[in-house]
């Protein structure tokens, strides 16, 4: 009769193991069940994820560079910047890859992925990957990151320089009357215009125009001051 607390206690810890071994599958199968729901398939994504962890935790530096989409956006609280090719993001990989990036990679195991149409999210929203078809039947898919949210880029030294020589490059392309702004937005020509879309500050945006056969060094035909960025959809 002693021994049956005894007997009783180890049924209940093999029964709570095994509904534990049961709930990290369902977990795991979740993951890529949402996958296939969305992207057609799981298993290219899941291999990317590894690999992609591995080579940024153990520091694969040139690896990394391979795993990336280009132009490549990081977004702060305030600011975005965009890295253009493999040899910049080198030059910056420290300031992009910072300690609370590493964090959210030792943290990130793959059964908390959150997946939608738009890609894979790793942490909280700070890295994002997805997959690009690469012929018209959408068989080959190359999964690559596309997106980081990183305010701590902005932060560091790298990252405040790179920053300031890209704005102080875009300053000096415009005509003096529009060299005040926090960041540009949108540079698009038309067929009868160039237009330019700036962030004056906070929210406030500022639209300058020129004819077509005209350049942004020029005094603009047109600039109309506080916009507003409205989101529908």
């Amino acid at each position: 009769m002693k021994r049956l607390p005894l007997l009783l206690f180890m049924g209940l810890l093999m029964s709570y193991s095994a509904f534990e071994v049961k709930a990290i599958n369902r977990s795991v199968q979740s993951a890529e069940d949402k996958m296939d729901s969305l992207f057609g398939e799981h298993q290219i994504y899941k291999d990317f994820f590894f690999q992609l962890k591995d080579a940024v935790l153990n520091n694969k530096r040139k690896q990394v560079s391979k795993y990336i989409e280009y132009p490549f956006t990081i977004y702060g609280e305030e600011y975005k910047y965009v890295i253009k090719n493999k040899t910049e993001l080198l030059n910056l990989y420290d300031a992009i890859f910072s300690k609370n990036i590493l964090t959210v990679f030792k943290q990130q195991q793959f059964k908390d992925l959150f997946s939608k149409w738009s890609g894979v999210m790793i942490g909280q929203g700070e890295i994002w990957f997805h997959g690009t078809c690469t012929d018209n039947t959408c068989k080959k898919v190359t999964v690559r990151v596309n997106a980081m949210h990183n305010p701590d880029f902005f932060k560091s030294a790298q990252g405040k320089k790179a920053f300031n020589d890209f704005l102080n490059k875009e300053k000096s392309k415009v005509h003096q009357s529009l060299t005040t702004f926090k960041e540009p937005v949108l540079l698009w020509h038309t067929k009868n215009h160039i237009i330019r879309i700036d962030r004056i500050n906070g929210q406030r945006y500022r639209y300058a125009a020129w004819n077509i056969t005209s350049d942004q060094s020029k005094k603009p035909n047109l600039i109309i001051q506080n916009g507003q960025r409205v989101f529908e959809g």
